[in-house]
């Protein structure tokens, strides 16, 4: 009788701990749907720390990863997701897409590929192959991949909009606004469509479209940063500088930590002559970015241009050792200061 009493609470205490277990994911699940991604993300690695086999915690949390904007940690989650279930669909798709955002368009490629086996008939990994094929300049491919999505799912607009990116890039211009015009009829009051829609306009340099887009998305969410840069792009696109700013400040009332765009509107303000305005935003994407070289280079000319020899040559000397171009281009307009 004692030994059945000790294997019951052997019993006991391994359903206690199995039941702990799940409420450790199920805690995850519920905080990752609530958005606060960091406290699912602890839920997720201390059941994993204990159940190291389980596909779906991996994904779970590449998922939290992905959403902190951690993509290395997402690649490594998911992975482990496809290792331990091969045919993972959904995980090899969310590979391939926290790939892209590392830039190993390579292996994202090899993700969707690996989708497209498993699940051939879902269109959703043909337009995400599509994608980066045209990223690659490989447009016939694209062209292929794109048709398949439509095929298998006609709804999605988005796949209309690659298409005509596509067929334009190989000089066939006759399918491209039938194509454009479909993708905006289906995306109907869709802010994030209009928004794609606009930014393949931009692409194929077909600006006042690209307007109509962008103002159709901004009517559907008029605090859309992403559609104000979308309608920036367009101005500055075209060197037309003064109209590029209010938009560019749109943005950056939403993000304002966005170093590109910082960039961007310190060069409007120095294209138009407003340098004062212009010395803060280029020394605030610097210190978000040590890596946008024009930033110093913009704000080296425009220190040239208040003939502030000492502060042009700070910023030379910041452009030597990261872009020597730029710095002998800065040295020439510095030895022009008379």
């Amino acid at each position: 009788m004692k030994k059945i009493a000790i294997v019951a609470a052997i019993i006991a205490t391994f359903t206690f701990g199995i039941a702990a277990q799940d409420q450790t994911f199920d805690d995850g699940l519920k905080l990752m749907n609530e958005r606060h991604y960091p406290e699912a993300t602890e839920k997720f690695r201390a059941y994993i720390a204990v159940t190291k086999n389980v596909p779906a915690a991996y994904y779970n949390l590449g998922t939290c990863y992905a959403q902190q904007k951690m993509h290395k940690e997402a690649i490594a989650a998911y992975q482990e997701a496809v290792r331990i279930k091969p045919d993972y669909f959904n995980a090899f798709i969310q590979l391939g897409n926290e790939l892209d955002y590392d830039k190993q368009t390579d292996a994202a490629i090899s993700a969707y590929r690996s989708a497209i086996k498993l699940q051939p008939n879902e269109s959703q990994p043909y337009f995400e192959l599509a994608v980066l094929q045209e990223g690659q300049k490989n447009y016939a491919d694209a062209e292929i991949s794109l048709r398949r999505s439509i095929q298998l799912d006609p709804t999605y607009g988005p796949a209309y909009v690659q298409l005509a990116v596509s067929v334009s890039k190989q000089n066939k211009p006759a399918e491209v606004s039938s194509l454009m015009s479909k993708a905006t009829t289906i995306a109907g009051e869709n802010y994030e469509d209009h928004r794609q829609i606009g930014m393949a306009y931009v692409s194929l340099n077909r600006y006042p479209e690209a307007l109509t887009s962008f103002n159709k998305a901004l009517s559907i969410r008029p605090n859309g940063y992403e559609a104000n840069y979308g309608i920036a792009s367009v101005w500055y696109n075209q060197g037309k500088y003064t109209e590029a700013i209010d938009p560019f400040i749109k943005v950056l009332g939403s993000v304002p930590n966005w170093a590109n765009v910082n960039y961007y509107l310190a060069e409007c303000y120095r294209m138009t002559d407003r340098h004062n305005d212009a010395i803060p935003f280029y020394e605030k994407a610097i210190s978000l970015d040590s890596g946008v070289t024009g930033a110093v280079y913009g704000l080296g000319l425009v220190y040239v241009a208040k003939r502030n020899k000492p502060l042009a040559m700070v910023q030379y000397g910041r452009l030597k050792t990261s872009d020597n171009e730029k710095a002998l281009k800065l040295l020439n307009a510095i030895n022009g200061i008379k």
